[in-house]
């Protein structure tokens, strides 16, 4: 945890992104290549700030009570700060910085930041066949949601360039973000 606030320090991370996120569509052909991307974002929650910031598309704004169901994959990967993450299938799990969490279409779920601490992450919603096939064959499933994997730059360098690509929304960019998915 201190290796990874170190980083967002020296990074200044905290002040350059205090929230930074994109909605996207997808059309037939995106949808053919196995893997699209619906949101990405970055999002700095300040201790005792309300939560979930009022400012997010209808179909994702949620009370963190009262939980959600979303109709496609995420990940959220908190690299500073925790809170709590509870899902239909796995129960309350304490997250904290440099955990992933993968949330599941049709899966009931809540998450939200420490009053204590709050939290900052990266985000990324997708759909597709190759992800239902990863879950399919049980790769990743939702009894087991949390992963440490710790603090990784090129995962936050993966999460940056995704907002890059999909700000810019030029020619390819759903082609590319899949791949940013998929890494």
């Amino acid at each position: 945890s201190s290796l990874i606030m170190n980083y967002v320090q020296k990074n200044n991370l905290i002040d350059r992104l205090p929230m930074n996120y994109q909605y996207l569509d997808a059309n037939r052909i995106d949808e053919l290549w196995g893997l699209y991307v619906t949101t990405i974002g970055f999002q700095s929650i300040a201790a005792n700030m309300p939560y979930p910031p009022s400012c997010h598309p209808v179909a994702y704004s949620f009370d963190p009570h009262q939980g959600r169901t979303l109709d496609e994959y995420q990940i959220l990967y908190l690299i500073n700060g925790k809170g709590q993450f509870r899902s239909a299938s796995c129960g309350l799990r304490q997250i904290n910085a440099g955990d992933m969490i993968l949330s599941f279409p049709g899966e009931w779920h809540s998450y939200m930041p420490s009053a204590q601490t709050g939290w900052e992450g990266y985000w990324i919603g997708f759909k597709g066949a190759t992800i239902d096939g990863l879950i399919s064959n049980r790769f990743f499933s939702p009894e087991e949601p949390v992963v440490d994997v710790g603090f990784n730059e090129q995962m936050v360098s993966l999460f940056k360039q995704g907002l890059d690509i999909a700000q810019l929304q030029k020619p390819g960019y759903q082609s590319m973000l899949a791949g940013t998915a998929q890494m």
